[in-house]
């Protein structure tokens, strides 16, 4: 019973630590300007393929990535366009 809450807390520790270097690293590349990319999961990638669902797509990844409506619109018709570019070839 003890080793369990041993266990339990270490977890629970190290993720607050993972957060709170998270949270460090976010603050680091605000400060340098620098723009991290997102990658699309590949649920968002197949619906956002259906044309029909592109708002889906959009509203799901703004949840998954917590960006703004506008870089979200633009992540999606990005990958729309590299999809529809490389199925051309």
């Amino acid at each position: 019973m003890i080793s369990s809450s041993i266990g339990w807390k270490l977890t629970h520790l190290l993720a607050l630590r993972i957060t709170c270097f998270g949270l460090l690293l976010d603050l680091i590349l605000d400060r340098l300007e620098i723009d991290t990319p997102f990658q699309l999961s590949e649920r968002i990638k197949q619906i956002a393929l259906d044309p029909k669902r592109k708002v889906e797509a959009i509203r799901l990844y703004q949840e998954e990535t917590k960006v703004t409506l506008r870089e979200a619109v633009d992540a999606i018709d990005a990958y729309i366009a590299q999809h529809q570019a490389s199925s051309n070839r």
